[in-house]
């Protein structure tokens, strides 16, 4: 069992004899729901939220600048413009401070 503790732990397996890795796979069990490979029943839900928790943080931070692009182009022509004004000089006023900054860092 201690081949067990080790697969989990170390994701390299470099410390895993050769049969205790084959045997771990092939005893693995998969959910298959439309020709899609779910994980395994045995990967414990605090894995499964950290795996969550990297996906939602990954779309976040591709989609989120578009759309508030996009917000802030079609705010521009209703008569919330003044919005949109507002997002435009901050845009332009941070990064001006970005190339005068002050900081030594």
């Amino acid at each position: 069992m201690k081949w067990l503790y080790y697969l989990y732990y170390n994701p390299f397996l470099t410390d895993l004899p050769e049969q205790a890795i084959r045997q771990k796979t092939e005893n693995t069990t998969k959910m298959k729901v439309l020709g899609v490979d779910f994980i395994p029943a045995w990967i414990p839900w605090k894995r499964r939220l950290q795996t969550l928790s990297v996906i939602f943080y990954v779309s976040m931070f591709m989609t989120l600048p578009i759309v508030f692009y996009v917000l802030a182009i079609t705010l521009f022509f209703t008569r919330y413009y003044w919005i949109s004004l507002g997002y435009l000089a901050w845009c332009i006023y941070d990064n001006y401070s970005l190339r005068v900054s002050t900081s030594v860092a």
